[in-house]
């Protein structure tokens, strides 16, 4: 075990269930349209799926469809449900989930409830891609990726702080759930082979996840005794330098790709 307390730990990632709007083929971004009733079974579905998995750290978008999604997975799962019923500070699954606004959909502007295809027909007027035009109001998905970014080495940090070798947990190793939205994952996993190096198939780089699918992830951190002064995670470092270069040995393998229940 590294002196900074965890080696790796793995990493999910689940689509939010299907919405009306989904099956409309419309353009949600940060419209908050709730599940539908398939989309609620499509979460109850991914639960038992992961039934078995016990997380230790879970975060979902602050968007509804995301959320719940979230909140149906977990009555599925037994280690979030008996972890409630033990506890004195809990009385529901939702009080295991963090929400992060980072986790959110791209939005979408001016196109956001509107029909896929005016997007289309609006890139292709100014000689743009989907992925690369713009909408008025809209984020690029460079701003998209700048946000997985942000959140994943903000989960590293959480991850340092929290494993430590006097903390109690040296012989759980992490396993963290995040519940988001389509394009934020593309984004986010695309963003994992560009700046971290992690080798991915083609069509996983082209592809979007379905509802309520998984993509799973080891991520290995450096050793602290491999870079001794550099590998400060902690909540005092102020030196972006410091974190860069101790960012610079995260390495990520993918285990599962858009893997439904």
């Amino acid at each position: 075990m590294s002196k900074n307390g965890v080696e790796k730990f793995f990493l999910t990632f689940v689509r939010h269930g299907e919405t009306n709007l989904n099956l409309e083929g419309v353009l949600q971004g940060h419209v908050n349209a709730p599940l539908n009733e398939t989309g609620q079974q499509q979460a109850s579905e991914i639960g038992k799926h992961l039934q078995n998995e016990k997380y230790t750290h879970i975060y979902s978008s602050d968007l509804d469809r995301a959320f719940h999604t979230c909140s149906i997975l977990l009555q599925k799962n037994k280690h979030a449900v008996s972890h409630v019923t033990s506890s004195n500070k809990m009385s529901d699954v939702k009080d295991l989930i963090k929400v992060d606004k980072k986790l959110r959909e791209r939005k979408f502007g001016s196109m956001e409830g509107k029909p896929w295809h005016f997007l289309h027909k609006a890139a292709k007027a100014a000689g743009l891609d989907e992925i690369d035009f713009i909408p008025p109001g809209a984020e690029s998905m460079h701003e998209v990726s700048v946000r997985g970014k942000e959140f994943f080495i903000d989960l590293c940090k959480t991850l340092c702080q929290d494993w430590k070798p006097n903390s109690g947990n040296m012989n759980v190793c992490p396993n963290v759930l995040v519940v988001s939205h389509g394009g934020y994952i593309r984004s986010t996993i695309r963003m994992f082979h560009t700046d971290f190096g992690c080798p991915l198939q083609r069509y996983i780089l082209q592809s979007f996840m379905v509802n309520c699918a998984k993509a799973c992830f080891e991520v290995t951190l450096p050793s602290i005794e491999e870079n001794e002064n550099s590998f400060q995670l902690d909540a005092s470092s102020s030196s972006a330098t410091t974190v860069d270069r101790c960012l610079e040995g995260i390495t990520l393998k993918c285990t599962a790709y858009n893997v439904t229940a």
